[in-house]
């Protein structure tokens, strides 16, 4: 299990605003599909997965301000079946990594 983090889409760019979720709660994905769009000050884009997995919580919503290195998702492996307790741990360290 992993945190999907906003990554820095061009030089200048220091925040974007999340603008929808591609792929649904659960909904598996590999590498290259695309997950989620962001608003950044040129222009809006569909981002590629770097990783393949499964969305299991989501900590963002659309028109949420994100910093690069802010957390989006809680993401499974392939095979993962995480519990609600495991996905809460994550999630926890998710806001106190991003705060």
């Amino acid at each position: 299990m992993y945190i999907l983090r906003l990554k820095q889409l061009g030089q200048t760019m220091e925040q974007g605003l999340f603008v929808n979720w591609l792929k649904g709660k659960n909904e598996t994905f590999a590498v290259g599909d695309e997950i989620y769009e962001i608003e950044t000050d040129k222009a809006t884009l569909a981002v590629e997965a770097a990783r393949e997995g499964r969305i299991v919580a989501t900590i963002v919503q659309p028109d949420d301000m994100i910093a690069i290195g802010g957390a989006l998702a809680i993401v499974a492996e392939d095979g993962e079946n995480p519990s609600a307790d495991e996905i809460s741990a994550l999630l926890a360290e998710a806001g106190s990594a991003s705060a």
